[in-house]
């Protein structure tokens, strides 16, 4: 739908949408604003993106009442931002600004009615408040981690954020964050040191594509493995070559979602195919949401925290032990063992975990069904949004 048919439009709300750059962020942000657009009529919505992510969802199918607008690509590349990660980062909060209000101020067809920001676009509230729209924050991760974010506070006065690394120190348990079930210090993410960006730095894009419709159509029912490492962020060249040769030689088939591009890895999964998850949030709820028994191989952020309710509290799953002071985490033949376990259907364990899972999917599944919590969501917002004409 192009300006001039918006236009014409009566008492139309224009939301505009400012998602943080990455899947994880866009996806969900997308997909809230397809369901809203579907419950308000009269509701339309600019999607703001770079110009190198209108290449790559631009063609996606959304409703016409969604449209793109683009910002310059004054940021890295999608497809390199592992590399310095941090100043990817510091590239969105300090470049992105200007030229989303120079968009902001030419979207006169109606004019702006709400903005509805990721959390992390920290400057859109202000660009908001100097034009008097009002801006909702959208968080994209888990509520556990915005509880610890929101009680870093609590953090700080038991010594807990700004530390030094000791093995005594990070046996130490949280037990004081709204939320957050009983955790030793070392599971939680980095909040306040740098040591991430060792990670980022050593991370690699290093996946193919691979046909596999006609394969997996000649498995046993629930018996493929699926291993998602995320958009971007990978592990280091020596761990892939384990976990890859774990995997292969636990027997178990297994698909593999690639991105980017390394032949090395296209031949070490000839023949093959196959499932173990980083534990990004978006990760998690498709994991929950299809009712499988995941297998935790978290990395960084909310991901260490999200592997831990897979494991410990929702006990759906199985975690992958992280070795400390090295670059190898886990080995080949501890990964064979623990994707052999998580497979087998017939052990009293794997039918415990598979039946939890499949109560998580039945509550994922009421939520986003007619009249279920999400829905309620959805229609306060628009109520909100209502109010404000």
């Amino acid at each position: 739908m192009d300006p001039a048919e918006l236009q014409q439009v009566g008492g139309s709300r224009h939301l505009v949408a400012m998602p943080w750059r990455g899947r994880g962020h866009i996806n969900p942000m997308m997909n809230l604003c397809k369901r809203l657009v579907l419950r308000d009529p009269n509701l339309i919505v600019t999607f703001v993106v770079t110009e190198e992510w209108l290449g790559f969802i631009g063609s996606d199918l959304k409703p016409d009442r969604i449209r793109f607008s683009t910002l310059p690509n004054l940021i890295p590349s999608e497809l390199v931002r592992a590399n310095n990660f941090n100043g990817f980062v510091d590239a969105v909060h300090t470049l992105l600004e200007e030229p989303f209000e120079r968009l902001l101020d030419g979207l006169n067809s109606p004019p702006p009615t709400v903005i509805i920001s990721d959390t992390y676009v920290v400057w859109a509230v202000r660009v908001g408040e100097q034009r008097n729209i009002p801006v909702v924050s959208f968080w994209t991760m888990s509520a556990t981690i915005l509880s610890l974010f929101l009680h870093s506070d609590l953090l700080i006065s038991h010594d807990h954020a700004l530390f030094e690394p000791s093995e005594a120190k990070e046996e130490e348990i949280v037990d004081y964050i709204p939320g957050l079930s009983l955790t030793k210090l070392r599971d939680l993410p980095p909040l306040f040191n740098s040591n991430i960006l060792q990670v980022f730095k050593k991370s690699k894009l290093c996946f193919n594509e691979l046909p596999t419709a006609k394969w997996l159509d000649g498995q046993a029912k629930s018996s493929v493995l699926y291993i998602s490492q995320g958009s971007f962020l990978s592990v280091s060249e020596a761990q892939m070559e384990e976990i890859v040769a774990g995997v292969r030689e636990s027997g178990v088939p297994f698909l593999w979602v690639a991105r980017g591009g390394e032949s090395k890895m296209k031949e070490a999964l000839e023949g093959s195919s196959g499932f173990v998850t980083h534990c990004g949030f978006n990760s998690t709820l498709e994991g929950m949401y299809s009712g499988v028994p995941m297998l935790a191989f978290p990395l960084h952020w909310d991901q260490i925290l999200n592997g831990k309710m897979i494991v410990e509290e929702w006990r759906v799953g199985m975690k992958i032990e992280r070795r400390k002071k090295t670059e190898l985490l886990i080995d080949r033949e501890e990964i064979k063992e623990v994707v052999k376990r998580l497979m087998d259907r017939e052990s009293e364990e794997g039918k415990e975990m598979r039946r939890r899972a499949c109560d998580v999917s039945e509550i994922c599944r009421g939520a986003v069904a007619e009249k279920g919590s999400s829905d309620a969501n959805i229609d306060a917002f628009i109520r909100d949004i209502n109010n404000t004409t």
